[in-house]
């Protein structure tokens, strides 16, 4: 007994952590906020009792550390290298000048507080960091992340986050006390990661990705993709890098595959359950003491940031052109310090650039500018109206790309999906075709085809086909149970959307039509129609009488399920 009781001591700590998290995230959804602070304010709770509760940060550090690794990995991937190019005047311009102006901000606030140039300097640097999951959250909550909206918050949190690929390399360099010509070489290092990194994106990664994907193994593809994570992280350590960058850096080059869709659909059930116990344990990164005595400074310097930050977004981003209004919900969304800021604070109290205290005060600050900052950011109608009449204020409509608009989702490319696609595309209509082969995807390639390799049934990859959209989505694949888990997923995104679904009994078709699907055919019962139509033609009945008794049989069929009778023809 004393055995086992020892054995399960070792799980006291993540399970606190994780019935943190449960509680911490079903108060969030009562209270209608994001998740994320249920999980902070969860975390904070119980570093309260961490010492009662026997909780050692060394235990749950791992842990969160794996839900860093992977949270950056999803990221990396979801940003793509691609969506820079869509936005340069913002990408090279604007976020660039934000991460300096942010610095020299946070360098005057830390020496007016009687910091030292290097801690003040390193304040600054960690304010210029905004939380990517945060602020991606707050806008895809009401933006599409491909909008304008979507663009521009995404376009700074790409420059912050590689920023922090060279300000750690550079923290590595200034800890081993090296001169300007260290400094420089270290950054060519840096470089020289982020140039392999291109490299793999564009020339191996692709082909690792197919080959797996080519063995129709989901846990296969899942080990290669969590495989590819954890090797990217653990060699940027080797480098000199922080693990989180090596994983940001994967999920790059991953992002340029045409797999990418599927390894995020793969993933995120695992990035959920560790980044639930990374926020949870960013929140026992408070300190108490810290935080009863200190509260006014964290308080003062929150507001400060906050505002400062929305501000200097604000103007940056209207300054390349963009929509007031896009301006504005840049600048609320990205006013906090982020996850990375962590980092930052961690690394430069192991070099002993800050002290304990600023480190304290770097923490709780960033703390509460996660928390205050979604709640900032739902004033935003708010802002909005008040500077409407200098900006001559109206929204921009958000519109789909050409390819999203008005088109088919087919899911599932086997026989009968192939005979539908050729059909639509003979019509020259625009599809999104889902499969979980490779062969059949490539053969299915053209003008008005897209494809997305993944399972139709996970909602990510539903997603991907834009179903807000299109007009039409077509379940050509037999399973009824996948068929009805998808129609709900499809409904969930888009109410109005006309599905169609194949199935093989007629409980199954009645089912899935009071799931949502407009119409559900059974194979079996057209394969039956279609051979007494052509035998009554042939015995000399009236073709429209041939359809009247067709019609009134099949919805006779559908919904007794008997056995069928037909009507005789005089």
């Amino acid at each position: 007994m004393r055995a086992m009781a020892a054995e399960g001591a070792g799980l006291a700590t993540p399970a606190i952590v994780l019935g943190a998290a449960v509680v911490g995230g079903v108060a969030a959804r009562y209270l209608r906020m994001p998740t994320m602070l249920g999980y902070i304010f969860a975390g904070t709770a119980v570093g309260f009792f961490r010492d009662r509760l026997g909780i050692s940060q060394e235990q749950i550090m791992p842990i969160a550390d794996l839900g860093v690794v992977l949270l950056l990995f999803v990221v990396g991937i979801e940003f793509s290298l691609r969506s820079l190019g869509t936005a340069w005047k913002l990408a090279f311009l604007a976020a660039p000048l934000q991460v300096v102006l942010s610095i020299a901000m946070g360098y005057g606030i830390g020496r007016l507080l009687g910091f030292e140039p290097s801690a003040s300097a390193i304040l600054g640097y960690a304010i210029s960091m905004s939380s990517t999951a945060l602020a991606l959250k707050l806008i895809t909550e009401r933006h599409d992340i491909r909008s304008p909206f979507g663009v521009s918050t995404l376009t700074y949190a790409i420059v912050q986050d590689l920023s922090l690929v060279l300000g750690l390399g550079l923290f590595t360099v200034l800890e081993q006390g090296g001169g300007v010509s260290v400094a420089l070489r270290g950054l060519g290092t840096n470089a020289l990661v982020i140039l392999a990194a291109l490299l793999l994106a564009t020339r191996v990664m692709p082909l690792v990705l197919k080959s797996a994907a080519r063995m129709r193994s989901r846990e296969l593809f899942i080990l290669v993709a969590v495989a590819i994570c954890m090797g990217a992280a653990f060699g940027a350590s080797l480098v000199g890098l922080s693990v989180a960058v090596g994983a940001f850096l994967a999920g790059l080059i991953i992002s340029e595959s045409e797999y990418s869709h599927a390894v995020v659909a793969e993933i995120i059930p695992f990035r959920d359950l560790f980044g639930s116990v990374f926020f949870v344990s960013v929140g026992m990164l408070l300190n108490p003491t810290y935080l009863q005595e200190g509260w006014v400074a964290i308080l003062a310097l929150s507001g400060t940031i906050l505002l400062g930050k929305a501000i200097l977004i604000g103007l940056l981003t209207r300054a390349t052109g963009q929509h007031p209004h896009v301006a504005i919900t840049a600048g609320l969304a990205l006013s906090q310090i982020g996850e990375f800021s962590f980092i930052v604070a961690a690394e430069a109290m192991r070099m002993e650039f800050i002290s304990k205290e600023v480190y304290d005060l770097l923490v709780s600050t960033t703390l509460v500018t996660m928390v205050l900052s979604p709640l900032l950011f739902r004033m935003e109608p708010l802002f909005s109206k008040w500077l409407a009449p200098a900006a001559r204020f109206t929204a921009p409509k958000e519109e789909a790309p050409a390819r999203f608009k008005r088109h088919v989702i087919l899911l599932g490319l086997g026989r009968v999906g192939q005979h539908i696609l050729e059909v639509l595309t003979s019509c020259n209509t625009k599809v999104i075709a889902v499969d979980v082969s490779v062969d059949r995807l490539n053969r299915a390639k053209s003008p008005n085809v897209f494809t997305v390799f993944g399972d139709a049934s996970n909602p990510w990859i539903l997603r991907q086909c834009r179903p807000e959209y299109a007009t039409t989505a077509i379940i050509a694949i037999p399973d009824a149970l996948e068929a009805r888990a998808i129609t709900e997923q499809l409904k969930r995104i888009n109410p109005d959307l006309t599905i169609l679904a194949r199935t093989h009994s007629y409980e199954a078709a009645r089912d899935l039509e009071a799931a949502g699907v407009t119409s559900a055919v059974m194979a079996e019962e057209e394969a039956a129609k279609v051979l007494a139509r052509r035998a009554l033609f042939y015995c000399g009945a009236d073709p429209s009488r041939i359809e009247s008794v067709i019609a009134a049989s099949s919805q006779r069929w559908k919904w007794e399920g008997d056995a069928p009778q037909v009507e005789e023809i005089e």
